[in-house]
């Protein structure tokens, strides 16, 4: 055992068609010692064919992508592979998003809004936790 490793950082994948979001996304998780950026999609479809080669620790997904959806992709993820970890970023707050997210195999919900309540939901989320955090 080597005692001065640090433990590896937690790899992230955003999916979310805005530009201007996923950098700020990538930024604001790269500020993080315990989380990497390690890939980006700007659809369900492109974040499929790049997660055939290799599946990060968690997928941060905007609910709103064109042509299929979060929940879409999070099913379709979850059959491929069933223990991946999937938080959805949103700007809806309704119940229904919610709970059609949760319903695809999401491990978490939150809206877009504060960045300290991504970072500790995204945190929880990892830790094992189910997570909705949700602002109007």
């Amino acid at each position: 055992m080597n005692y001065g490793d640090a433990p590896q950082p937690s790899r992230i994948f955003i999916v979310d068609d805005h530009p201007l979001i996923r950098r700020v996304l990538h930024q604001l998780l790269s500020l993080e010692p315990s989380l990497t950026v390690v890939g980006e999609a700007v659809s369900a479809e492109d974040a499929l064919l790049q997660l055939d080669r290799e599946l990060p620790d968690l997928l941060l997904v905007d609910f709103s992508l064109p042509g299929m959806d979060g929940a879409q992709l999070i099913r379709k993820l979850r059959e491929k592979h069933p223990l991946a970890c999937c938080v959805v970023i949103s700007s809806y707050y309704e119940p229904f998003y919610v709970k059609r997210a949760l319903d695809a195999g999401a491990h978490g919900y939150v809206t877009k809004g504060d960045p300290d309540v991504l970072i500790g939901a995204i945190g929880r989320v990892l830790q094992g936790e189910i997570v909705v955090e949700v602002s109007t």
